[in-house]
């Protein structure tokens, strides 16, 4: 099965020239041929190599933001619903002020990786558990602010399908999860906040990273 191609701009991609920083401190060092990559502003094709054996829906809003989120000084917030710990700003945004600032990074699931790696021996926040999420916990986080269709958020919902309030600035384009296409390994799940629809992809597709821990 082929990956869903993506658009191509007219801009070459620039070498990252210093090391970007992200969610409240520098970001682990990276290989120097990573490229850093604007917001995708990409629209997804109604069958645009999505297949959907998990079943997966996106959810309606069951609790304001600021209820189920608790956002931490440092840049990681709380789910009071599951219990999970999330960074605030996706890989390669920085945390200040309250607000994710600057363009998240884009990996290939690899790379992806090794930035759970770093992150673990750079022990940021003070945690060394981090991890990718499963796509059935990232999409735990899709909010849909109109009505939900059998699969996604319908288009005329707010963009991102997230809390903004409490992820500020994410991104709404693909963030990859942990978990493997069974029928092929070359394939995992990665989920777009433009529309919280879930879609399998090549593993060398390069989307953002959104970190969790248990």
């Amino acid at each position: 099965m082929n990956a869903p191609v993506q658009q191509q701009t007219d801009a070459p991609e620039q070498p990252i020239v210093e090391t970007p920083a992200y969610a409240g401190g520098a970001m682990p060092d990276v290989p120097k041929s990573y490229t850093q990559l604007e917001r995708s502003n990409l629209s997804i094709s109604e069958n645009a190599g999505a297949d959907y054996p998990l079943g997966i829906k996106a959810s309606k809003v069951s609790a304001k933001p600021s209820e189920r989120f608790q956002v931490n000084s440092d840049g990681w917030i709380k789910d009071l619903k599951t219990g999970q710990t999330w960074m605030a700003c996706a890989i390669g945004q920085v945390w200040a002020k309250g607000y994710c600032q600057g363009t998240a990074l884009q990996f290939d699931l690899d790379s992806a990786q090794q930035v759970v790696q770093l992150s673990n021996q750079q022990q940021v926040f003070g945690f060394s558990n981090w991890r990718l999420p499963s796509i059935e916990e990232l999409n735990t986080l899709v909010q849909c602010q109109s009505v939900v269709t059998e699969l996604s958020c319908e288009k005329v919902s707010n963009v991102p399908t997230i809390a903004q309030e409490s992820f500020t600035n994410t991104p709404a384009s693909q963030f990859w999860s942990s978990t493997e296409a069974k029928d092929d390994q070359a394939f995992y799940y990665a989920l777009t906040f433009r529309y919280g629809l879930v879609q399998k992809w090549h593993k060398n597709s390069q989307f953002a990273l959104r970190l969790t821990r248990p």
